[in-house]
């Protein structure tokens, strides 16, 4: 079993491959979104990226690709053109998200003549001694805004797109001193953009709540608009709170029928025994067959086969959703209660009806048909949970935060050195490996090799590693690839270290 990490461009370490050598391609590329402003989703991957996939990948095949709510059509589409099949879409559900939404009331305020006084500050705060950098480690330090230290941008922004902003007393009370002279109309602007603010509840956001002394998030007040214009449209916002993402489940065209390409490439369909979901089980009965004429074929007269007539202890048929198990999610399913164990009509214990006749017949005993058990609709679907630190581990006591110069994938010049140190596991859409397993297990088999061409920081191939599936993880980001290999190779450990104490 062997997991690899290759760091370069997904088309071109793709294009050294043999055609048709990988069995399933299991991905979470990028979707087009810009998320936190990272270069690398700024794209979605078009039909080259998904046509190099197709050629490496057997007849039969299995693709899973993660996509965005607001682009996973183009996704679709992308994957269609280059020759793949559609053959069904998993919603993953989740409880988690929070919505990344434009308060349009406050724009308002900022068009209608708040932005002149805002940008009339920022401007000023320009022209001090004071950094943005400075100022973000300072606010940091104190422990008055977050460990990213974004907010503080605010305060130089030179546009509206850069989001001006004035700071609290509080703030300003850190940051004052470091800014050389101080004009009058500074001090009162702060004073009267405080006094306008209207607190109207409380809030906690990862970009702009207060981290106290702890290290622990906090409140932050929300303020109401202040222009009459924009009091017009308050509670007016741009996007819903994302609570799940479609992952697109494609395939290679099969090389003749499903049978025929199972045994000519070793790949057809999905494992869905390997990832029926866990539940009480059901029993069916016990077969009793006997002898209706003389065959030495047949068991003895009324001999009991323990034996189920169902599947039913294999557990529910994978369904195309899952979610996370949070309270949040669960609740949205109703109340349900599946049908009591149920005997055919007529039938009574010890007894049942007898089909065939003359070889040999067989009798179904006492037979119960249903799971009988009930709570939230939830337990019909698999459920990924994930740990708070699997995303660290083999990562621990590593530096936290993105290495210097990495922060748009474009390092300056003078500083690419800095991109090569390892760092804790930075990267913002880490899946839970809970889910990466589930996932793996639905189009694999243990000697099966998986292909991930956007693999960022690993997550596919750590959940490969502990399956004990070949896989190979592709990124064109250095210090993902650092940290992918950091998390494959403690999981790598940890199971040399349980093999060697067993």
């Amino acid at each position: 079993m062997s997991v690899k990490v290759i760091c370069g461009d997904c088309v071109d370490v793709m294009g050294a491959f043999a055609a048709n050598t990988i069995d399933a391609i299991v991905t979470d590329p990028p979707y087009g979104l810009e998320f936190m402003g990272k270069d690398w989703d700024h794209g979605l991957p078009g039909v080259p990226f998904w046509s190099e996939a197709l050629r490496v990948a057997k007849p039969g095949a299995m693709l899973l690709a993660f996509g965005g709510t607001r682009t996973y059509h183009r996704l679709a589409c992308a994957l269609e053109d280059a020759g793949w099949e559609i053959r069904d879409c998993i919603m993953w559900v989740y409880g988690s998200g929070f919505p990344k939404s434009h308060n349009i009331g406050k724009a308002i305020d900022k068009v209608n003549g708040e932005a002149g006084r805002l940008l009339k500050f920022t401007k000023w705060m320009r022209t001090t001694p004071l950094t943005r950098s400075k100022a973000a480690d300072v606010l940091r330090v104190a422990g008055l805004i977050s460990k990213n230290g974004t907010m503080a941008g605010h305060f130089f922004a030179a546009s509206t797109s850069g989001q001006p902003a004035i700071p609290t007393p509080a703030l300003w009370a850190k940051l004052r001193p470091l800014c050389g002279e101080v004009p009058k109309w500074v001090d009162e602007l702060v004073d009267r953009i405080e006094a306008e603010r209207e607190v109207v509840g409380q809030g906690e956001s990862g970009k702009t709540a207060i981290w106290n002394e702890r290290g622990e998030m906090g409140d932050f007040n929300i303020t109401s608009p202040a222009t009459p214009e924009a009091q017009a449209w308050d509670g007016w916002g741009t996007a819903l709170k994302p609570a799940y993402e479609p992952i697109i489940v494609a395939m290679k065209p099969v090389d003749g029928t499903f049978a025929n390409n199972a045994l000519k490439w070793g790949v057809a369909g999905l494992n869905i025994d390997e990832c029926r979901v866990a539940g009480e089980p059901w029993k069916w009965g016990t077969r009793q067959k006997f002898v209706a004429g003389d065959n030495p074929f047949v068991r003895t007269n009324n001999e009991l086969l323990d034996k189920n007539i169902s599947g039913g202890s294999k557990g529910r048929w994978p369904a195309n959703i899952i979610h996370d198990g949070s309270d949040e999610v669960v609740m949205e399913f109703p109340q349900t209660k599946s049908p009591r164990p149920y005997r055919r009509s007529g039938e009574r214990a010890g007894q049942g009806r007898t089909y065939g006749k003359g070889m040999g017949a067989y009798q179904e005993g006492a037979s119960a048909y249903n799971y009988g058990d009930s709570g939230s609709a939830a337990r019909f679907f698999y459920c990924a949970k994930a740990s708070k630190a699997e995303r660290n581990r083999g990562c621990e006591g590593l530096p936290e935060g993105e290495p210097p110069g990495s922060k748009r994938n474009k390092p300056a010049e003078g500083r690419r050195a800095a991109l090569g140190e390892p760092r804790a596991n930075y990267h913002p859409t880490v899946k839970p490996l809970a889910l990466m397993r589930y996932l793996v297990k639905l189009v694999s088999r243990p000697e099966h090799t998986i292909l991930d061409p956007f693999g960022g920081s690993g997550s596919t191939g750590v959940a490969c590693e502990e399956l004990g599936r070949n896989a190979i993880i592709i990124d064109n980001h250095a210090p993902y690839c650092l940290i992918a290999k950091a998390r494959i190779k403690s999981v790598e450990l940890a199971l040399h270290l349980e093999g060697a104490v067993s």
